[in-house]
């Protein structure tokens, strides 16, 4: 299992393949494409354009710390930030689904339907039949105990002594388990009725 120290970080050699490859030999030619970085994912969106910008050049600097043969430097750059910036989206919008349908779940809902009472129902049936180690994670995930999401993450992981892509990737499997009983007691509740 993958551990913080795992992940591959910036490292002086990769930072100076990278500073070479720009040009003049020294960090402001970095310093001027992180900005234009920066404003490039602020304008299309970036809930975080600088932790993008970082993550950005931190890859392009593991490509050629690597060997990979880049032509256009600059272009390779701003493909790896779009690269970056929908994996961000993409992973922003699953949290954000996630979050709703937790809060949903442990909120008194107001005079639910039917079909919104047999989903809950069959929700808390799949949450009490887990593991109550992953019942403890997915919740602690998915701060039902209130709080910073980000930190309590973080800080999850760290308790876990797991990386936080390692946490994320458990967190994954253990609502695919979730997502199947639910469907699987859904189905059944229908065919009863």
């Amino acid at each position: 299992m993958a551990t913080p120290s795992d992940r591959w970080t910036l490292n002086q050699t990769a930072l100076a393949s990278l500073i070479e490859r720009l040009g003049r030999g020294d960090a402001r030619e970095y310093e001027v494409l992180r900005r234009k970085l920066i404003a490039f994912l602020d304008l299309r969106g970036a809930a975080r354009p600088e932790v993008a910008a970082d993550e950005t050049l931190d890859r392009v600097a593991r490509k050629l710390e690597d060997g990979v043969a880049i032509e256009s430097l600059r272009a390779y750059v701003f493909g790896v930030a779009r690269r970056v910036l929908l994996e961000s989206e993409r992973r922003e919008r699953r949290e954000r689904i996630v979050q709703e349908a937790w809060v949903l779940l442990h909120r008194e809902p107001d005079a639910p339907d039917a079909e919104t009472q047999r989903r809950l129902a069959c929700l808390d049936k799949c949450l009490r039949s887990l593991a109550a180690e992953n019942r403890a994670i997915i919740e602690a995930y998915h701060g039902s105990a209130g709080g910073s999401l980000r930190g309590g993450r973080v800080d999850l992981a760290a308790r876990l002594n797991l990386s936080e892509g390692a946490l994320r990737t458990r967190a994954h499997r253990i609502r695919n388990e979730l997502g199947a009983c639910a469907r699987r007691c859904l189905a059944r509740t229908a065919r009863n009725e």
